[in-house]
């Protein structure tokens, strides 16, 4: 999973396509990335270390990680100019993030927490 999320970033880096405002060339020099794709690549490899380290916060930061990229998936998509691998892969980390064995290590057992407060209260 960390090693999907690390993955992730470097494809950001490497094709630059976080940038909203304007369209970017395949694979763009390092000073032509925006800001924003940066920030993002740069959050996403901390992400991926706390997952390596099984931090409480990775998880939730993930699913948020992947969220905001599937945010941005649909706008690109309604602009004309959609990159189906990026939204493919961000669907595809959040089903796997939401796998029971998946969930269990990060302490996030139950996605309801009262359904599990009444079969524990039973």
């Amino acid at each position: 999973m960390a090693l999907l999320l690390m993955v992730q970033a470097a494809l950001w880096g490497l094709a630059g396509s976080l940038d909203l405002l304007e369209a970017r060339p395949a694979f763009p020099l390092a000073e032509d990335l925006s800001p924003a794709t940066l920030a993002l690549a740069a959050l996403n490899i901390a992400v991926a270390v706390g997952m390596l380290l099984l931090r409480p916060w990775a998880w939730l930061a993930a699913v948020s990680l992947q969220g905001v990229i599937l945010a941005w998936g649909l706008v690109t998509y309604f602009r004309g100019d959609p990159h189906y691998l990026a939204m493919a892969v961000a669907v595809s980390l959040v089903l796997y993030l939401n796998l029971r064995e998946v969930r269990r290590p990060f302490g996030v057992e139950e996605l309801h927490p009262r359904r599990g407060m009444r079969e524990r209260e039973l």
